[in-house]
């Protein structure tokens, strides 16, 4: 009826912007999506990583586990006079309290193999 024109136009034009809504949120899940599935590999590269730095010998001092040291600017270190905090060539953005397991943002360097020293 022509009482009802307005409502019914109403209806349709809510109808159009709850439908660009969902299309837009599905854009954003998705993108949400990848972004977790990227984080979940890294998180199975680090604690796969870390596991084998926890069990390898450390074969420069023949005592068992090896110590494991992190620098945000050159990655992973044996070295426990260079981490994050001691750093004495820092690139830019350095974060001095960045660790292995926190890196902030820092440097990947050496993280399958850590036994050359840095």
């Amino acid at each position: 009826t022509t009482q009802d024109r307005p409502a019914v136009a109403n209806l349709s034009t809510v109808n159009t912007d709850l439908s660009e809504q969902v299309v837009n949120l599905t854009k954003q899940v998705k993108q949400k999506d990848m972004e977790l599935t990227s984080m979940r590999k890294s998180i199975d590269d680090l604690t796969a990583a870390l596991r084998e730095l926890r069990t390898a010998p450390d074969v420069s001092a023949g005592l068992g586990p090896r110590q494991i040291h992190y620098c945000w600017s050159h990655g992973v270190t044996n070295n426990p006079r260079h981490t994050s905090n001691n750093c004495r060539r820092r690139r830019d953005g350095h974060q001095e309290d960045a660790t292995y397991t926190d890196r902030k943002g820092g440097s990947n360097a050496r993280t399958a193999n850590p036994g050359r020293r840095v």
